[in-house]
């Protein structure tokens, strides 16, 4: 291994291998792309702010449902909608951005792979990646999380190469554009900028001569250039507020800066409360897998070459265990939030994975992990299907059908597993891998399609109420949005659940023949009867019914509940009526 600090690596070979691997890598993770629709949680709403973006012309300020969306900058939401006004289809371009995203992704991994290690090792690099649970999940979702990985990947990729085959000042200061991109798509594209921690102290521990007051200027010059990066959008942003000095849009100004940035990891905003822990307990040993049950292995071997004088192990094994440790100490915690350490993972770990996935308890390791993970499901599909069909029906799941799917992903690890277990069973396992992966997208979408979208629960409101009559939301979601193929109202997304079923009863009363409400059985008993309502379907964990003005309690129980309607103050409340039912169509043509 390389001792120096600042090795001179050979010049990256031939492309013709990075083309191959990332068409297979786009035909890999985008298969299904057309095939489903945007489900919960997150992908409808950032496909409904989109399509609102488009059709009203407001580009600075992401709205939902007609109402200012603080909760994230608008970056992703930017891609959403151009990818949709190039395809004129949501059902692609909802995906698109992720999918982008995660093939630039292995390109810069590949890329650094090649230049510090190799182009054989390279390869081995973006494979485990694309074998990786979390990686491909979230290369799947129309999610903003892989695109910000993106660029905090991109990030590291600019660093690492002024840091270890600089000076290169050009890529320096791309690295620090690109997490000004990431800050602006979410808060924490500054990620990479921990890579310096790391590398200024080995400066010091190396008494470098360079480190002079020249030097220094030009490095924080790359926090200027973050800082640009983010007035890209904030400045315009911030100025367009003040020329607008309305209440609602200084909320919106003050929010994004503030309380989804700072307060929200401080104090957890947002309902993820997690231990310190949970990352290392919860997160990695799933969602990390195979790169999980390689982690003992490679960690020794990590540590080994640190001690030896491995800069880029030191550097980048750092600043996964900051970002580790960053995420830790805030109480808000999900998941996804440690995907970008993955990339860079993937980087160190690929010149050892040879040695490593040769050893022979590694190649038991992975026949027993197919076999196991395999006959469970297959012994899980089994014994529902058998023993307790009344089970299957309470599955989000189309029943039997749903079951012989689980089946056949179990069957998916067995038999490659199998037929390699005496001669390559890691293979094997990724063969296993890979057909699960094929089956969840072609199959399992369609599965899972009816229950995880509301379109067949819009389409019979529709019906029963008529596309000429007038439709109401109380405590609605964005994807009753996307599927109601109608102008819809609702009555405020955060305001008080009461005072929008108020509100939604003096709606009524202004028009009760020709209006009628959507409402959620857990918000429907302080003003609604839904004993005398028309119960639709059960959403997202939760039963809807379809109310009018008729199925208000009586005069008793509104005042035992205090439903004082007729006080309510529809204007405050009542947010502008909201037309989505044109979005599955033509972009040019919002009637089609």
């Amino acid at each position: 291994m390389r001792q120096r600090f600042l090795p001179v690596f050979p010049a990256p070979g031939s492309n013709r291998e990075l083309f191959l691997l990332l068409l297979f890598g786009f035909l890999f993770l985008g298969l299904g792309i057309g095939m489903r629709s945007p489900w919960p949680a997150d992908e409808p709403r950032f496909a409904q702010i989109a399509l609102e973006m488009i059709q009203s012309g407001d580009w600075m300020f992401p709205h939902r449902g007609g109402e200012l969306y603080p909760d994230k900058p608008p970056v992703f939401v930017w891609m959403q909608a151009v990818f949709y006004l190039l395809t004129g289809s949501m059902a692609f371009a909802f995906l698109l951005p992720s999918l982008l995203s995660a093939l630039v992704v292995l390109a810069l991994v590949y890329d650094l792979c090649r230049r510090f290690y190799g182009n054989e090792i390279a390869r081995y690099g973006v494979l485990l990646l694309l074998c990786t649970i979390q990686f491909v999940m979230q290369a799947k979702k129309g999610q903003i999380d892989m695109t910000v990985c993106m660029w905090i990947t991109l990030g590291n990729y600019g660093l690492l190469r002024h840091f270890l085959e600089g000076p290169d000042w050009r890529w320096y200061y791309a690295g620090w554009f690109a997490m000004g991109l990431g800050v602006i798509t979410k808060g924490v594209g500054f990620l990479p900028a921990l890579l310096c921690l790391p590398y200024l102290w080995l400066s010091l521990r190396h008494a470098r001569h360079d480190m002079t007051l020249r030097g220094a200027i030009l490095h924080l010059l790359g926090i200027v250039v973050m800082l640009a990066a983010i007035a890209l959008w904030v400045l315009p942003m911030v100025l367009e507020v003040g020329q607008l000095g309305d209440a609602a849009h200084l909320a919106y100004r003050d929010n994004i800066l503030m309380r989804q940035t700072t307060e929200r990891y401080v104090s957890g905003v947002g309902g993820h409360s997690k231990p310190f822990y949970y990352y290392i307990v919860a997160v990695i040993p799933a969602l990390w897998f195979p790169l999980s049950i390689l982690l003992p292995w490679l960690t020794r071997r990590w540590i080994s070459a640190a001690r030896k004088g491995d800069t880029l192990v030191i550097l980048v094994f750092t600043w996964s265990l900051l970002v580790l440790l960053f995420f830790s100490l805030s109480p808000g915690k999900r998941g996804v939030y440690v995907l970008p350490i993955l990339p860079m993972l993937a980087l160190i770990a690929a010149p050892y994975l040879p040695e490593i996935l040769a050893m022979r308890r590694i190649k038991s390791g992975a026949w027993i992990s197919a076999v196991v993970c395999g006959a469970l499901l297959v012994v899980g599909a089994l014994a529902a299907l058998a023993l307790d069909p009344d089970f299957i029906d309470k599955l989000p799941l189309e029943g039997n059908v749903s079951w012989l799917f689980v089946l056949m992903l179990g069957l998916a690890l067995l038999i490659p597993a199998w037929t390699w277990r005496h001669s390559q069973p890691v293979k094997g396992l990724f063969v296993g891998l890979c057909l699960v992966w094929v089956l969840y997208s072609t199959w399992g979408y369609r599965l899972m399609e009816p229950f995880r979208s509301p379109r067949d629960m819009m389409q019979e409101v529709n019906r029963i109420a008529g596309i000429h009559s007038e439709l109401a939301i109380v405590d609605f979601r964005e994807q009753l949005l996307l599927f109601s193929g109608r102008a819809v109202t609702h009555f405020g997304y955060h305001s008080d659940k009461g005072m929008q079923q108020r509100a939604a009863a003096r709606w009524l009363s202004e028009a009760p023949s020709q209006r009628w409400l959507l409402v959620p059985l857990g918000n429907a008993y302080d003003c609604f009867d839904v004993r005398t309502a028309i119960e639709m379907d059960l959403r997202h964990r939760r039963s809807w019914y379809l109310a009018r003005f008729d199925n208000l309690l009586s005069e008793e129980k509104l005042q035992s509940n205090g439903c004082d309607w007729r006080n309510t103050d529809l204007a405050h409340y009542q947010s502008p009526a909201v037309d989505p039912g044109w979005q599955w169509g033509s972009a040019a043509n919002p009637d089609q």
